[in-house]
């Protein structure tokens, strides 16, 4: 596994973005896919999701947790992790559904696939899904850094040539501390999206 403070993986943006939905949002239950190969390849563990999830205090709803997979619970909440395709996290908040295709990436500037791409392909992806509904809240989520926070501000600036703006997509970035702060969706609890 990389160096936390070089890189936030991919699983760790979606659990973050879900356990952070679940405490600022009343989100009850929240469904996570996270792709086997960000978790493990070979026996190479990429991102150790169950300790991950213990030291935030969830909980496998089962004992029989052989894997990675499955229902975790906290304070009578619920995150349900799986394989499946599609958006990264799904939760409802309110009426609505919140949709967030996540990416993993650099904390600090490294040669290698830029800021400016993950971005891209995270929009890509969230633009050409089928897997969601007029009225959704569709957001991507990547890690919090200088030059992520430099390319959301190249996206959101407010100009007539800009049709990122008109997508509604919402860019969330999510923090390295342990709280897992995530900033771009709705600065208070219960204030509707």
């Amino acid at each position: 596994m990389a160096d936390a403070r070089d890189r936030m993986p991919e699983a760790e943006v979606a659990l973050k973005v879900a356990a952070w939905l679940v405490k600022r949002h009343a989100v009850t239950t929240c469904d996570v896919k996270i792709d086997g190969a960000h978790v493990l390849v070979a026996e190479n563990e990429i991102f150790p999701i169950r300790q991950f999830l213990q030291r935030q205090r969830w909980e496998p709803f089962k004992e029989e947790h052989e894997r990675w997979q499955g229902t975790y619970t906290c304070d009578d909440r619920e995150l349900k992790i799986s394989s499946k395709s599609g958006f990264d996290v799904v939760a409802g908040i309110g009426s609505r559904t919140i949709r967030v295709e996540c990416k993993g990436g650099p904390l600090v500037p490294k040669k290698g696939k830029s800021e400016r791409v993950i971005f891209q392909s995270a929009i890509g992806q969230a633009l050409t899904a089928t897997d969601c509904e007029i009225g959704d809240i569709i957001a991507v989520a990547v890690p919090d850094s200088k030059r992520f926070r430099k390319v959301r501000d190249e996206f959101t600036t407010n100009s007539t040539n800009n049709r990122f703006l008109k997508t509604e997509i919402k860019i969330l970035l999510v923090a390295e501390d342990d709280e897992g702060s995530v900033n771009g969706l709705d600065p208070e609890p219960g204030r509707p999206l």
